[in-house]
């Protein structure tokens, strides 16, 4: 699995990529814009990730920016529902992810993050197996 990790806090960034790195590759990036270049660099060479997990609040861009920005790019491939990358967004406000509880094809975790319930959110989307 590929997968994409955007987050401002070291801490939850390290804690985030040391435990996801047990199911597959991981790229970093610090801010909404890198990860979405990043996305768009990946979608570009054919590599495309797999998951991508944003943090909701970050400078310059911050998780839901970057997550609309993502699904612009792909569907300018036209990647169809099937062909797109499974999006996780972790907050620590929790009014912040009932407020945007609206976007369909998102999973929320709060932080700090529960790993019971990420490998629980990884199942539930269908990148493994229980």
């Amino acid at each position: 699995m590929k997968i994409l990790v955007a987050d401002d806090d070291f801490a939850s960034r390290c804690g985030i990529v040391n435990y996801l790195r047990q199911f597959g590759d991981c790229d970093v990036t610090v801010d909404g814009n890198e990860a979405v270049e990043a996305f768009a660099m990946a979608q570009d060479s054919g590599s495309m990730y797999d998951l991508v997990c944003l943090d909701a609040d970050m400078p310059v861009l911050d998780g839901y920016g970057a997550y609309k920005k993502i699904r612009e790019l792909e569907n300018t491939k036209e990647s169809g529902s099937e062909g797109r990358v499974r999006i996780i967004v972790t907050t620590a406000y929790e009014q912040n992810a009932i407020a945007k509880k609206s976007i369909e094809d998102v999973s929320y975790i709060a932080k700090p993050i529960d790993f019971d319930s990420l490998k629980n959110t990884l199942t539930n989307i269908g990148l493994i197996k229980a």
